[in-house]
């Protein structure tokens, strides 16, 4: 589902995730035989793009876009870009079968009637859920999934992008674009259709009920990554991409500094992705396991225990409502978390003890070819979950539509 600019597929397109703290981009290639990683990479979004979760400033995040597309060598200008669940208004109705031309008419007529009124000019899209019989008349009935969001947020990102010199082809919601990534990966192919997917954004926190391989029912929560790292007291740290993207924007050499004296006790920087506390240092991969009780971690992770429970608490009153909704109830036995979130392992492990349900960590590149030259893999590695919706979304421009 996305609200459509351009609609015909390319042979490479990017996915932009453009949030209030990062801008997250992914580049993907349809060969004859495989889907291809081409790039992937993060920048920090300019602290006077966006008020609150509004993005009012889109030449500031067109340059931010083209210092990351120059770092990367990037020349493929067809894009897709997302709007959070937050500004969004999903909604699922009942209507009886009929043709599609019909059906959309009745689609906007029921919808205009339910939306509230903002005096703003909304863009409208939907998915087809299912098509069922109703078993109280016997009558062939249809789901919808509604979307909704007001055309000026959709206009500023599009906005950024042309800026940028690149093509919009359009623009989905992030809890879709997340699944699109997620439904090819090994978890979701291993554990089934039903389940809940958990995608942290920077300032808010998508829901997400998952039914027979289609989204049910999308929630959002007013919580993201920021609050946690307003918590921990630090931001998204890639340090290494940020070296990357100084060394590109080197036009001139500089003069040799002089070598300071090595200072005693310097702590290094704290990782909160590291799985490791301040005074352990190194890096940590999605792949390795590490103690629930690390040292560092867990004071760490009580910081924000009242966050993730929080989180728990809304995920599980989430799943509750959406398999009450009609008489073909979701049996979720299982969450898929996505996005920015800290101590990888050991949130995961908190999660999943507060929700009583297995909780696996995103899985967006799964069964792609990782082969490219001067690929990140390292990045990759480290925080593939942080580029779901991206992901989703590139995959979209390269005919992954659903």
């Amino acid at each position: 589902m996305a609200l459509p600019f351009f609609k015909s597929a390319a042979r490479k397109a990017l996915g932009l995730h453009i949030g209030a703290s990062q801008i997250r981009l992914v580049e993907i290639e349809r060969t004859k035989t495989d889907l291809k990683l081409l790039n992937v990479g993060w920048i920090e979004t300019p602290s006077e793009a966006y008020v609150g979760s509004h993005l009012e400033n889109p030449s500031i995040v067109a340059g931010a876009i083209t210092r990351l597309l120059a770092s990367k060598n990037i020349r493929t200008k067809r894009a897709l870009a997302t709007i959070d669940a937050n500004d969004t208004i999903a909604r699922t109705i009942m209507l009886p079968s009929m043709a599609k031309k019909d059906l959309r008419k009745a689609i906007i007529f029921e919808t205009e009637a339910s939306l509230p009124s903002t005096g703003e000019e909304n863009i409208l899209d939907y998915q087809i859920l299912r098509v069922f019989e109703n078993p109280e008349d016997n009558t062939e009935q249809v789901a919808v999934l509604i979307l909704s969001t007001q055309r000026q947020n959709a206009v500023a990102i599009a906005e950024a992008l042309t800026q940028a010199d690149l093509k919009p082809q359009a623009i989905d919601i992030t809890p879709v674009a997340s699944f699109r990534s997620e439904k090819r990966s090994d978890t979701y192919q291993d554990h089934g259709e039903d389940l809940i997917l958990i995608t942290i954004n920077d300032k808010c926190t998508d829901l997400t009920i998952i039914n027979k391989g289609s989204v049910r029912f999308v929630r959002s929560l007013p919580m993201g990554s920021a609050n946690m790292l307003d918590v921990l007291g630090e931001k998204p740290l890639f340090h290494d991409i940020e070296d990357k993207l100084d060394k590109g924007r080197e036009t001139v050499d500089k003069e040799p500094e002089p070598e300071d004296e090595p200072e005693e006790d310097v702590v290094k920087p704290f990782d909160p992705f590291g799985g490791t506390g301040p005074s352990l240092g190194g890096r940590s991969h999605l792949g390795t396991s590490h103690s629930f009780m690390d040292p560092g971690e867990s004071s760490g992770l009580g910081r924000i225990d009242s966050i993730i429970t929080e989180l728990a608490d809304e995920t599980l009153n989430t799943m509750r409502y959406g398999q009450s909704i009609g008489s073909d109830q979701a049996d979720i036995k299982y969450a898929i978390l996505n996005g920015y979130f800290p101590y990888k392992e050991g949130f995961i492990e908190s999660l999943k003890e507060k929700l009583g349900q297995d909780v696996y960590s995103g899985d967006p590149f799964s069964n792609m070819d990782l082969t490219s030259p001067g690929l990140d893999n390292d990045l990759i590695e480290r925080f593939a979950p942080n580029f779901s919706t991206a992901c989703g979304l590139a995959l979209r421009g390269v005919g992954e539509y659903e």
